[in-house]
């Protein structure tokens, strides 16, 4: 499998040596680049693929809510800042996790986990996605696959990140936008 490329962001030398280290330790990510400037992280998104974003939030001449805000399709982004009242309109950001400085290593995988099997999902997405000419799609539900019909499809409602579905036999909610399950659909 091709590793998870990462992008660190902290205008912190400590904070972005300490997430260098920690990144080390995890053989499937790669750091594309650490950078102290939100500016230059823009530029390296601009021209590189990143799977993982790590953010601090605030920052000289853009914050990285304000960053994330700017990007069309961000990575997948785990926050890492010493203040607990942006947690909220991070997840309303669709943060992946929101690490409180100093965080453990322990803290910090549990993060990289979760980005982790999002990332897997993602990748896997093309090949699971149904083609037009099968019935139904299958697709991730509470960590199994489940198989829905299109017959059995009342509506599908875009969340975000998310996906509802709404079926004659229940309520299914799957981690893919709408655009990876619109063209599949009859």
């Amino acid at each position: 499998m091709e590793p998870i490329k990462a992008l660190l962001v902290d205008d912190e030398y400590l904070a972005l040596k300490l997430l260098e280290n920690f990144l080390e330790q995890v053989p499937d990510i790669e750091v594309v680049a650490a950078v102290k400037s939100p500016l230059k992280a823009l530029e390296i998104l601009q021209t590189q693929p990143v799977d993982l974003l790590f953010l601090d939030i605030q920052m000289p001449a853009l914050s990285g809510n304000n960053l994330l805000k700017t990007l069309r399709q961000p990575p997948l982004t785990i926050f890492t800042t010493a203040y607990a009242e942006f947690a909220p309109e991070a997840f309303d950001l669709n943060a992946v996790d929101y690490l409180l400085k100093p965080f453990s290593f322990e803290r910090f995988l549990q993060a990289v986990n979760k980005a982790r099997e999002q990332i897997h999902w993602r990748r896997r997405a093309p090949g699971t996605a149904p083609t037009p000419a099968s019935n139904h799609l299958t697709v991730r539900v509470d960590g199994k696959m489940v198989r829905l019909a299109f017959d059995d499809i009342l509506f599908i409602e875009g969340l975000k990140e998310y996906v509802r579905f709404v079926c004659r036999s229940g309520r299914y909610v799957s981690l893919w936008s709408m655009k990876t399950w619109r063209q599949p659909c009859p």
